[in-house]
């Protein structure tokens, strides 16, 4: 696969993950708007939401994009715990957002932003001695 075609595919999978971004902000004031917050097709369409955008975001560029291209062994394991970390931030941000009372869900997604980081530096080969 030729570098050209690579960025065109990549581009394509950051406008689809904005999209499912953008929908689940048209999602989220539609519920709001229409008081549905405490119906259960909220957290459900919210969870969902966040799926198809994690799956968007980590998955798609790994059989897509063909990402893991030239990677040793290591940095494919490093991608592997970092997209993990991100589902677990994403589950975080979800419980955050349905239950506005907890907290730990907002300290979940904050920790996983500053986890993830180094494992997206160890994938990418910017990992410090």
């Amino acid at each position: 696969m030729t570098q050209e075609v690579k960025k065109k595919i990549e581009k394509r999978i950051l406008i689809l993950s904005l999209g499912i971004l953008g929908l689940t902000g048209i999602f989220l004031g539609v519920c709001l708007a229409t008081h549905q917050i405490l119906n259960p097709i909220f957290p459900a369409g919210l969870s969902l939401l966040m799926l198809l955008y994690w799956a968007a975001a980590n998955l798609l560029p790994v059989f897509r994009a063909k990402i893991f291209d030239g990677k040793s062994e290591a940095q494919k394991q490093a991608y592997w715990i970092y997209a993990l970390i991100d589902f677990v931030g994403l589950a975080g941000l979800v419980y955050f957002v349905v239950d506005l009372d907890s907290t730990i869900g907002a300290v979940v997604y904050a920790a996983s932003i500053f986890l993830k980081k180094r494992y997206r530096e160890k994938f990418d080969g910017k990992e410090e001695e």
